[in-house]
């Protein structure tokens, strides 16, 4: 196997991973229901932040997720030395964290204004926020496909690349 052959291992890794917030999306759903202006600001910024928080954390402290873990591939520096900074580690996410922020405020503005989470009253809604992240995807998908390295936009963004874990050195770590 390629040592940067990941993309089947990647994608199966994002389905693990979205399987462990399976618990969050409940409490997101659970917040988006009830009539607790507080609780719901609350249970978004928790299911909203949580995805970030674990990603980010994870990849500086391991290089994995636990999907990635379990798909037994590594995140690394483009160095292939080091697991990566915490900069290096935020750098791979912070597109999608400038635009989830910038939705979460505006659906917290919104559920503070009506006392209540109404997807159809807000003017506004998680349409852009999805449309952006689908469209944030292929590009990244595109970009992967069309390097040596397999590296995503967000790898280049980073100074990042993920590599088969049969091929990190483990005294390195």
């Amino acid at each position: 196997m390629d040592k940067y052959d990941t993309f089947q291992r990647r994608l199966f890794a994002g389905f693990i991973d979205g399987l462990v917030f399976i618990p969050i999306y409940f409490i997101d759903s659970i917040s988006k229901s009830i009539d607790d202006t507080p609780l719901i600001v609350l249970g978004l910024l928790i299911s909203n932040a949580s995805l970030y928080v674990y990603s980010i954390l994870m990849h500086w402290k391991y290089g994995q997720t636990i999907g990635k873990m379990a798909m037994k591939v590594r995140v690394i520096d483009i160095s292939e030395t080091r697991l990566l900074t915490l900069k290096q580690s935020f750098m791979r996410d912070s597109v999608y964290v400038v635009f989830e922020t910038i939705g979460l405020l505006f659906i917290i503005f919104q559920v503070i204004k009506l006392g209540h989470y109404d997807k159809m009253e807000m003017g506004f809604n998680d349409y852009y926020i999805d449309w952006f992240g689908f469209i944030w995807f292929i590009l990244e998908l595109v970009t992967m496909m069309t390097n040596e390295k397999r590296r995503a936009i967000h790898d280049f963004m980073a100074n990042s690349v993920v590599i088969n874990e049969e091929y990190w050195k483990k005294d390195v770590e």
